[in-house]
């Protein structure tokens, strides 16, 4: 009886050992394909320095007011708001080196010219090495402008 119980005992401290070691493995080196969406979501609602009658606008509504060529209500220019503004944001979320789990990106905001199939480029980011293995998300408003932002990445 006691040989039995021993048993039973040896095999649940190895089952959890298992299951903590599995869990506990390397993190996978690709992305999911929410972290992408999450963040780009998340960097069209920050909130900008540019205001419009009086309110701090988010920054989807600085890439309109920049293509349409309209200044903040302080004066400032919401096309270089828009470019600092991405900038710090994607540089701060996303280190890419050839050790980091993210070896490269691209951020494109890009409008549709009407009779081409070539977008005219709003913004462009980009750092880090391009490497076969990459995500993408991307968010489209109805007026043709997209958002794009692509991570490259280690490996599968």
């Amino acid at each position: 009886m006691i040989g039995f119980a021993l048993i039973i005992i040896i095999v649940a401290v190895l089952i959890v050992v298992f299951i903590s070691l599995s869990m506990n493995e390397n993190e996978d080196e690709s992305l999911n394909s929410f972290e992408l969406e999450s963040f780009v979501q998340a960097t069209l609602e920050y909130t900008t320095n540019c205001t419009a009658r009086g309110d701090y606008i988010p920054l989807r509504k600085v890439i309109f007011r920049c293509i349409e060529n309209q200044t903040c209500s302080s004066g400032e220019d919401p096309c270089i708001i828009l470019e600092n503004d991405i900038q710090a944001i994607v540089e701060n979320s996303w280190q890419a080196c050839p050790e980091c789990r993210i070896r490269g990106y691209e951020f494109n905001i890009t409008q549709a010219k009407e009779g081409s199939p070539i977008p005219d480029d709003i913004y462009h980011l980009a750092a880090g090495n391009v490497t076969i293995f990459s995500k993408t998300a991307v968010q489209n408003f109805d007026s043709g402008v997209d958002v794009h932002f692509k991570a490259y990445y280690a490996s599968q």
